[in-house]
């Protein structure tokens, strides 16, 4: 079964995690896991990037490295950030380091479409 991995950054470490969604049966997709990422997942991969939208996030577990259940998506390369300690609107993207202020709700994620990842099993 193929699933939707997202990358994203903790705001605290720099650490790089996935976020595993899988498609349902009302055309969105259903939150997986999360997991810690390794030197061979570190960084985009060349597979099939999705755009996918009606994300179902619950039993969300949060960054697997300090627990935050809060993303930001950054306007100017799109890529995830989870907020770690930060009060406020302002943060700092994790992929391109640039500021932003944090406001509005995202809709739609870019991800990349690959088979399931060994261990990952879907309710």
């Amino acid at each position: 079964m193929n699933s939707v991995i997202l990358y994203s950054r903790c705001g605290i470490t720099r650490e790089v995690f996935l976020i595993v969604f899988c498609p349902n049966q009302s055309n969105g997709y259903d939150f997986i896991e999360t997991r810690k990422a390794y030197s061979s997942q570190n960084g985009i991969t060349n597979n099939k990037r999705i755009v996918i939208g009606n994300m179902n996030w619950t039993n969300y577990s949060g960054c697997p490295y300090c627990e935050n259940l809060w993303l930001v998506k950054c306007n100017r390369c799109s890529y995830l950030t989870c907020l770690g300690h930060i009060i406020g609107k302002n943060f700092v993207c994790q992929w391109c380091l640039s500021p932003g202020i944090i406001d509005g709700v995202f809709t739609e994620l870019e991800g990349t479409q690959q088979q399931m990842p060994t261990g990952i099993t879907r309710f």
